[in-house]
């Protein structure tokens, strides 16, 4: 009814947790000199940045508040990012993803969010 209209209008905050990056080694330098791109993938962290365990108290402590972990839509990989997906570039350096990839990926992040907000 009017109820749930209005429920979903209500403001949101989507605080979005850490995404896993390359942060110790250049991708892009890694992936011209390695020829196995698999070398050259991110590996995900075994336990959570302190950065995700703020998220998550935030949107446990306040209502229209949604923690999200993005990294389903930008992560290939079993335990890590890979580096190269379909012949493209995932980051554009160690601590951003590539336009490209993003925007190959923007359906299924934006199916994240959406779902995270309530905004179906």
């Amino acid at each position: 009814g009017d109820d749930a209209q209005d429920h979903r209008r209500d403001p949101r905050v989507l605080v979005v947790k850490h995404l896993p990056m390359p942060e110790t080694f250049q991708p892009n330098e890694c992936l011209t000199s390695e020829p196995d791109a698999r070398v050259c993938a991110a590996p995900l962290p075994d336990t959570p940045p302190y950065s995700n365990k703020v998220a998550d108290q935030l949107a446990e402590r306040y209502r229209k508040v949604r923690a999200v972990d993005l990294s389903g839509a930008f992560c290939v990989g079993k335990n890590r990012c890979e580096a190269l997906v379909d012949g493209m570039a995932v980051f554009r350096d160690n601590h951003h993803y590539s336009v490209e990839w993003v925007k190959h990926q923007r359906d299924e992040a934006w199916r994240i969010l959406s779902r995270a907000a309530d905004l179906r």
